[in-house]
């Protein structure tokens, strides 16, 4: 979904999806460096990024508030962090039931992603302006793995 002469810096911790995202960036003139580790680690500077783009990330990294942080800090001023997540329900409806039983279970096969996540609400205490966010569902409503939030916050400045 980016434009050809895209520079990307990837961080994707789960290697056995290096090789397609590689040949899918390449096959679209993209340029892609991608690493096994976390942004964390980058060594980037203070305001040095244009955008992030987060996909199904922030629900299974150890400590989404610390990465929250740390995106916001390598964003420059007016930057933008592009999002799509899982993020939790709440209430004792079904979904909230289902993501509750599921929540580890799921995590275990899934990289760590916590099905309960509070990611929209992360995103506003790391200090980003959301200017568009809309809450809906991959699948089915049952399905614990289904809600997700996707939208565009900014940093200040």
């Amino acid at each position: 979904h980016m434009p050809s002469g895209t520079r990307v810096l990837g961080f994707e911790p789960n290697t056995l999806f290096h090789d397609e995202a590689l040949r899918r960036a390449e096959e679209h003139g993209i340029g892609l460096d991608l690493r096994a580790g976390d942004l964390r680690d980058a060594g980037l500077d203070d305001g040095s990024v244009e955008a992030v783009v987060s996909t199904l990330v922030l629900c299974s990294v150890d400590r989404p508030a610390d990465a929250l942080r740390e995106i916001r800090r390598v964003l420059r001023p007016g930057g933008r962090l592009v999002f799509i997540e899982h993020v939790g329900v709440h209430g004792v409806d079904g979904p909230s039931f289902y993501q509750r039983l599921w929540r580890r279970p799921w995590a275990a096969f899934a990289d760590g992603c916590d099905t309960c996540a509070a990611t929209d609400r992360l995103i506003e205490e790391a200090g980003f302006r959301v200017d568009e966010s809309h809450r809906d569902r991959f699948g089915p409503r049952l399905d614990p793995t289904s809600p997700a939030v996707w939208g565009l916050a900014m940093k200040p400045g």
